[in-house]
């Protein structure tokens, strides 16, 4: 892994293929520069402290009103037993 601090620069394609990586070499502190066909287009940077968007505080306490439940499942009333759900979702079908 590069050193903190350090720019680095990566084509679309590659970091369509390793973005996990990138995005470890961006935590540690590399500055990475997006280009496409020589030109670069984006830079991917450090967080200076980590965020929680809107949404994801949205969920969050829907969350921890509801217990298990999280994210777009958070939402669902169709889904009070959860295990009745699933078993009539593996029922056979009649058509």
């Amino acid at each position: 892994m590069n050193k903190t601090g350090e720019e680095v620069e990566v084509q679309i394609k590659e970091l369509r293929e390793r973005p996990g990586h990138y995005i470890k070499l961006a935590e540690a502190g590399a500055e990475i520069i997006i280009t496409s066909h020589g030109a670069q287009k984006a830079r991917l940077v450090p967080m200076d402290e980590p965020k929680t968007t809107a949404r994801g505080r949205h969920f969050n306490q829907q969350a921890e009103k509801k217990g298990f439940l999280f994210g777009i499942w958070g939402e669902r009333n169709d889904m009070q037993d959860v295990p009745e759900y699933v078993r009539s979702l593996r029922e056979g079908r009649s058509f």
